[in-house]
């Protein structure tokens, strides 16, 4: 059969009723099957005999839409909590004469941490201090940041973090044991686009072992993870299954 595309892949946690997951708009996928071997030698270049060791199970996905759900199945195991705590990048500017030089961020009720106000014109960064003095300096306290008069009526990205509590999740991130892993099942298909048959890949038991997150200037960020395979209590890593008879 031929096969086209980066195919689907779906992750099922194991537990007694699991929910299986779409990994998410899969861009690549891998297993990979890899051997030791024993060569042996005599007076000659070549090998006489060749003698297969332990053989390692390994794979990869890299996906564009990735989920809490997924993130937490196969690697962190935390918990999931309804909200989230998001970052605002902020217009604001600051008041003109007579003053106060004050600015009350739009999520004020829900501020939780400041992270640096910015000249929206340079880029430049203020300066946080105690007690404002002088320009390019602010203070802040629960989402109400406090400038000087040099600076009034200039235009500012006022940068902070808030809590939504009524949009998306966290995972909060435990500190695990050593010891206790999370495994998944692992289902992944691709179509031969040439008569829409569907290979199957099917893989009993997964451990997620790295997963990396990037971004790129004028790109999707494609997070990346990788997995090692093991068998099951039939001793078998799984199956694949081909729709031709040849």
């Amino acid at each position: 059969m031929y096969m086209f595309g980066s195919g689907v892949m779906t992750i099922t946690p194991a537990g007694a009723t699991p929910t299986p997951i779409n990994i998410g708009l899969l861009q690549e996928g891998q297993i990979t099957a890899k051997s030791t071997v024993k060569e042996l030698f005599g007076q000659y270049r070549d090998p006489l005999a060749i003698g297969a060791g332990t053989r390692k199970w390994t794979g990869k996905a890299k996906v564009a839409r990735f989920s809490a759900n997924v993130l937490n199945a196969i690697y962190f195991g935390g918990t999931l909590a309804p909200g989230m705590t998001t970052t605002a990048y902020e217009a604001q500017s600051i008041p003109a004469t007579p003053g106060p030089y004050t600015v009350t961020v739009t999520n004020s009720a829900h501020y939780t941490a400041d992270l640096g106000v910015i000249y929206a014109a340079t880029g430049l960064p203020f300066k946080r201090v105690t007690t404002v003095s002088a320009a390019g300096e602010y203070s802040v306290s629960t989402g109400v940041y406090t400038f000087d008069a040099a600076d009034e009526g200039v235009p500012v990205i006022i940068n902070y973090n808030w809590t939504n509590s009524t949009s998306g999740q966290s995972i909060v991130i435990p500190q695990a044991l050593i010891g206790p892993t999370l495994t998944f099942g692992i289902n992944f298909t691709g179509v031969d686009p040439t008569n829409n048959n569907v290979f199957t890949g099917q893989f009993w038991n997964a451990v997620c072992t790295d997963f990396d997150f990037s971004t790129k200037l004028e790109d999707f960020s494609m997070p990346d993870f990788q997995f090692s395979l093991f068998v099951n209590a039939a001793g078998s890593i799984g199956t694949y299954n081909f729709p031709d008879l040849f």
